[in-house]
């Protein structure tokens, strides 16, 4: 097993990652595992292109755009079922 340390956060893989190393990890605190496995090989993940993105805040205006989509997605198919 890696320990590493980016940008305040600690990261666990089975692999050798690009960042600072740990020696163990720590006492306290969350840990982010990370892995690889062929895209589309399960529904709870996603490929995630940089490292900044593991940490990244998703914003209030993000979730409503998504909730929005997600309306409009549905009425569109309601209207084409009824029609």
């Amino acid at each position: 097993m890696n320990y590493f340390r980016y940008q305040g956060h600690t990261l666990a893989s089975e692999e050798a990652l690009p960042y600072e190393p740990l020696a163990a990890l720590p006492g306290e605190g969350e840990v982010l595992w990370c892995f690889r496995r062929p895209p589309l090989a399960g529904r709870e993940t996603f490929a995630v292109p940089h490292p900044d993105l593991l940490t990244a805040r998703e914003t209030m205006f993000a979730q409503e755009l998504t909730v929005e989509q997600a309306r409009k997605a549905y009425r569109i198919s309601d209207t084409r079922y009824r029609a």
